[in-house]
């Protein structure tokens, strides 16, 4: 009897519950019929949703998990003896080569455009970030070549690594709509808005913070501050009085903030890295049925004008940017009707279902292709 191909995901940055990794991918895997594993940091070993969970013991901060975790992940994908290795962090591009070498089949999962991100990361000094970046492209890129294929989180990220003719297919972060279920009515709802997603100056939160001076609603504010300090310095600002911080929350927690708003924010600041990215967290706003308000990054614009799904405004006009809260907080027929459009959107066409097939067929190539 044919037995299933086995596929091992690695990461050594992303926990084993991660969003894109396990729920979406991982488990459509298993659904379609291969045999998965999932090597993460510090994972509970079992056997969840017919995904194999293997964990690396790993305590540290980020250099020692760039230099030591990724390696300890890759000793224990080679016991594995898979027969396609798909990874998720930059940092085990070297050992993917490695893995292509023994002749595995190797995919890369390119979660974000890297070169773009790096322009953006508070502990890289900001003189050092463009030479920094130009290094990251030229050895992504040459360590791609060498890999059977990438997936990308963005049509913009595969179109980047097609131009340099590399086997690539675009998997969308869109909502599961088996994990978001029909949005709760909004006689429910509290006249309160929200933000969910790590907490960073170049994603608004000090905009988001002055924007609270003198508003007569409340923001709900989950993740984690990065760097921590910032908490503190956030915590100073006027604006803070008309915040309830909830610190990071996990998917029930998330469940429960979109369950109780009317309006979720995508307030980032539009820097390159941004400004070509799909935005997880504005597609669940929309598949949680409660209006968008986002930066007017025009890819972003377009997403929302093309839905009627919310507004866009200027991250850094603090005052309109509580100006727009405060028009769909009051006029809930308006923020409703938003909301639904947007879960409308979500259906039709920005959902998980839609990018598994892209992903399952992408595998079929891969295991086709002759090693």
């Amino acid at each position: 009897m044919h037995q299933p191909l086995h596929v091992a995901h690695l990461t050594s940055a992303h926990p084993s519950g991660d969003t894109r990794i396990f729920v979406k991918e991982c488990r459509s895997l298993a659904r379609a019929g291969y045999r998965v594993s999932l090597i993460a940091t510090n994972a509970v070993k079992e056997t969840k949703d017919g995904v194999n969970i293997i964990g690396v013991p790993f305590s540290g901060g980020r250099i020692k998990r760039m230099l030591f975790a990724s390696k300890s992940v890759y000793k224990k994908a080679l016991e594995l003896n898979a027969d396609i290795y798909h990874f998720h962090d930059p940092e085990l591009l070297a050992y993917g080569v490695k893995l292509a070498r023994k002749g595995k089949i190797v995919v890369y999962d390119s979660h974000e455009d890297l070169p773009r991100q790096v322009m953006t990361k508070h502990y890289i000094p900001f003189w050092m970030r463009k030479w920094v970046s130009q290094i990251t492209e030229a050895r992504e890129n040459k360590a791609a070549r060498q890999l059977a294929g990438v997936v990308a989180a963005t049509p913009i990220i595969r179109n980047r690594f097609e131009k340099i003719g590399i086997q690539c297919i675009d998997v969308c972060n869109y909502p599961s709509l088996e994990d978001m279920p029909a949005p709760v009515p909004f006689s429910s709802k509290e006249k309160v808005a929200c933000y969910i997603g790590s907490i960073t100056e170049v994603r608004g939160i000090r905009e988001k913070i002055n924007a609270m001076n003198g508003a007569n609603f409340i923001l709900h504010l989950a993740g984690a501050f990065s760097p921590a300090e910032l908490e503190s310095e956030m915590r100073q600002q006027p604006g803070w009085h008309q915040v309830q911080y909830h610190g990071f929350a996990d998917r029930k927690g998330v469940r429960k903030l979109l369950d109780q708003s009317m309006v979720g924010l995508v307030t980032l600041r539009p820097v390159k890295s941004f400004s070509e990215a799909l935005p997880v967290k504005m597609f669940e706003y929309m598949a949680a049925g409660i209006a968008v308000i986002a930066t007017n990054i025009p890819l972003w614009k377009s997403i929302i004008d093309d839905a009627h799904c919310g507004l866009s405004v200027d991250v850094f006009n603090e005052d309109a940017l509580r100006s727009a809260i405060e028009q769909l907080i009051n006029d809930t027929d308006r923020a409703e009707q938003l909301g639904k459009n947007g879960r409308k959107a979500v259906e039709e066409k920005y959902n998980w279902s839609i990018e598994e097939k892209k992903l399952l067929r992408f595998y079929e190539t891969l295991a086709a292709q002759p090693k």
